[in-house]
């Protein structure tokens, strides 16, 4: 076989030789790099579109239950505030079956944390923050509601002792008790199971206990935060019946009062994205306003 036009290729002239090698070499590295990065590409889709679906089915799940245990319990504050001076949560025996005010009181507060506790424990493990907007909002309307009932950062500026937690609740001890309201197979405890539990819960039996406007401590002013936050994530989450207009939201901010700690719900719904939400920026706008009434 007759080779002298591959000698005379190879040993006279390489430029076209090596350009074209390295012309099909950069053309290969680009074909394998650009499969790589459609290939991660598409994991990413996968990945993103199977976490929505896990955060969505969850939430699915809890919507109904937590959606009608705030209605309850929203209920329940505004029967509050029409009934406050009559004395029906100033009970010496708190366990007693026959403290229905109390008692019904605390079991509706306790099923909305023991639901938001569920789902928390349900999505800790889902990436959220590639979830939908409208999933996020939620997520983190779950999250204020616990803050609010946690954290001492509501009564800044104020005299308070964060140390001791006479008018909020530590937030491992609310989960706790939360917890407590969930059953070994999942479901919510009714009323009469949640007074069942005795000592487990009596300190959130104790936070209740006396209520009342006129008494020298935050708790009312903190119960009336977490009313104005419930109202706001039902309004977000909820159907047109289930809204708070924004008179009554109004009307509940006026129960506070300590108007700083209205200034404070303001500043700190933002800091945690609670300030893009239509109803969550009501709020904000409505403690703004309150606070500098006179």
């Amino acid at each position: 076989m007759d080779l002298t036009w591959l000698t005379e290729l190879l040993s006279s002239n390489t430029t076209v030789l090596q350009t074209s090698l390295i012309s099909t070499a950069i053309s290969a590295a680009a074909a394998y790099i650009l499969r790589i990065r459609e290939h991660r590409k598409k994991l990413m889709a996968d990945y993103d579109h199977e976490q929505r679906k896990a955060l969505r089915a969850i939430i699915g799940r809890s919507h109904g239950r937590l959606l009608h245990a705030g209605n309850s319990l929203n209920y329940r504050f505004f029967n509050l505030y029409s009934n406050h001076d009559k004395g029906w949560l100033v009970k010496d025996r708190i366990s007693h079956k026959e403290n229905y005010y109390l008692n019904s009181f605390v079991s509706r507060f306790l099923t909305v944390f023991a639901l938001i506790r569920d789902f928390e424990r349900q999505a800790i493990y889902i990436d959220s923050r590639i979830s939908s907007k409208q999933d996020l909002t939620f997520v983190k309307y779950a999250a204020a509601l616990h803050w609010c009932m946690t954290d001492a950062e509501l009564f800044k500026g104020l005299n308070y002792d964060a140390s001791n937690p006479v008018d909020h609740f530590f937030s491992d001890k609310l989960r706790d008790y939360s917890e407590a309201c969930i059953s070994k197979n999942g479901e919510i405890l009714t009323s009469n199971e949640i007074l069942d539990l005795g000592k487990i819960v009596e300190p959130v039996f104790e936070f209740f206990r006396g209520l009342s406007v006129a008494e020298d401590r935050l708790r009312w002013d903190r119960l009336v935060s977490l009313h104005l936050l419930l109202a706001a994530f039902i309004n977000s989450i909820g159907y047109p019946e289930h809204r708070t207009s924004r008179e009554k939201l109004s009307r509940i901010a006026r129960q506070v009062q300590n108007k700083n700690i209205l200034k404070n719900l303001a500043a700190w719904l933002p800091r945690h994205g609670l300030d893009k939400d239509p109803y969550s920026k009501q709020l904000i706008s409505t403690c703004r306003k309150i606070s500098c009434e006179t």
